[in-house]
């Protein structure tokens, strides 16, 4: 797999469940996911889905970006061949734009062509974010929208919401998240 942040997520996973003190049991009973698939995790034999990553991380309190780089040292500025990849594959590449505790979080995701998530999720942050090519669909709070290159969403913490692109070429969007 090579040296990547993907490969140490079950460390992470382990580190964060043990600092809310959960078992695995009870990850397990709050996440819906087998103790046997959290456990193949935690040891870096299982790599989670995005939906997976997203469930976990509601549950340990934290963001994606807290999870895959939780790198804590400020920036001012973060020219683009220095943004961390989180995830690269060929539903999506998601990239790092975090400036240390600032109290926000920046992502920028490519959804590649004909991926869709169909499973909804929320966070217990604010979101917005802009499409700045192509084009994407997102479903709010169950009311589906399509954006184009320019347009921009705003969603509230809590709700629930997913994104796909049906488009034939890849959707490149910032996110940006509000911290508690």
């Amino acid at each position: 797999m090579g040296d990547s942040y993907l490969d140490r997520i079950g460390d992470r996973f382990k580190e964060l469940r043990k600092e809310k003190n959960l078992t695995l049991k009870e990850l397990s009973e709050k996440t819906g996911l087998s103790i046997g698939y959290l456990s193949n995790l935690e040891r870096n034999i299982s790599s989670p889905t995005l939906e997976y990553m997203q469930r976990i991380c509601e549950i340990l309190g934290v963001s994606i970006t807290e999870l895959l780089a939780p790198e804590k040292e400020e920036h001012t500025l973060i020219k683009k061949d220095d943004r961390v990849t989180l995830l690269d594959n060929d539903i999506l590449k998601c990239e790092s734009i975090n400036y240390g505790n600032y109290g926000m979080e920046c992502l920028c995701i490519t959804l590649h062509p004909g991926v869709s998530f169909h499973e909804t999720w929320g966070h217990a942050y604010d979101e917005m974010g802009i499409v700045v090519q192509g084009s994407m669909e997102i479903s709010i709070n169950g009311k589906t929208y399509t954006l184009y290159e320019g347009d921009s969403f705003y969603i509230c913490a809590n709700t629930p919401h997913s994104m796909s692109n049906s488009s034939a070429e890849d959707c490149i969007s910032y996110w940006v998240m509000k911290k508690s």
